[in-house]
């Protein structure tokens, strides 16, 4: 299924490249369905799961309960209660202890997490296609569903690599929009992307040193050639010290 997907993403990455933008969405469309219908899935099983867990934890609540009225009923009840609780102390222990049950869980819920995280970058590459259409009601709508993804798919982490690369996508759709405010939007976008790269990754990287040229060409198009030229600067000879003329 998911290499299916890939392959038509590929496909799309291609039409795009030929400016062919309405091949390029009708592709990314089907991938956006079929992801959308796997997120919809797990997310109907997740739910079904607890609310069982739900009805399995109160039935046992209850019969715990039962078992408490019972013993405080009989006659040696010291004896009882001590080897009860002993009991429950060791059912306690058990319960404290990985089960293959706890391991799928965790499981599940990262591939439910890789699931959004899938669907948020379908949804940043249709928001793209949009752009490039200069339909920005449908543009902004994709963005704004594609960053929910993300975040709820990384936990709010805005350090991982695929919330950057979004940042920079979002970052590429302001200056493709060109106003002075979307403008100054991209480039909010693109510092973010900028700083955090440098952060987790170092002023080496490659992805830092591209993230230069972003923030480069939104001072180009502000008509601000010499604070473009200093980032295109940086940027190119850092690339020639680290990786010479190849």
């Amino acid at each position: 299924m998911y290499r299916s997907l890939k392959n038509k993403k590929l496909l799309a990455i291609y039409y795009k490249k030929f400016q062919k933008h309405d091949e390029a969405l009708k592709v990314l469309m089907d991938v956006y369905k079929e992801e959308r219908k796997i997120f919809n899935q797990n997310k109907n099983k997740e739910q079904q799961i607890s609310s069982i867990s739900e009805e399995v934890t109160q039935q046992s609540k209850t019969e715990e309960e039962a078992k408490v009225v019972q013993v405080s009923d009989q006659d040696e009840q010291p004896q009882v209660l001590i080897n009860d609780g002993v009991a429950i102390a060791e059912e306690e222990l058990v319960e404290d202890k990985p089960t293959l049950a706890h391991s799928k869980s965790v499981s599940k819920d990262k591939q439910n997490r890789n699931i959004q995280v899938r669907l948020g970058t379908t949804m940043t590459e249709i928001m793209n296609v949009f752009s490039m259409k200069r339909d920005k009601i449908k543009a902004h709508r994709f963005r704004e569903e594609a960053e929910k993804h993300f975040l709820e798919g990384l936990a709010g982490d805005r350090t991982n690599k695929y919330f950057i690369r979004y940042l920079a996508s979002v970052g590429d759709m302001y200056l493709r929009f060109g106003s002075k405010s979307e403008l100054d939007e991209a480039y909010k976008l693109y510092d973010e992307a900028n700083k955090t790269l440098e952060l987790t990754k170092g002023k080496d990287d490659s992805e830092f040193l591209l993230s230069m040229v972003d923030i480069g060409n939104v001072y180009l198009e502000k008509k601000s050639y010499t604070e473009a030229e200093a980032f295109y600067t940086f940027s190119n000879s850092e690339f020639e010290r680290l990786h010479g003329n190849n």
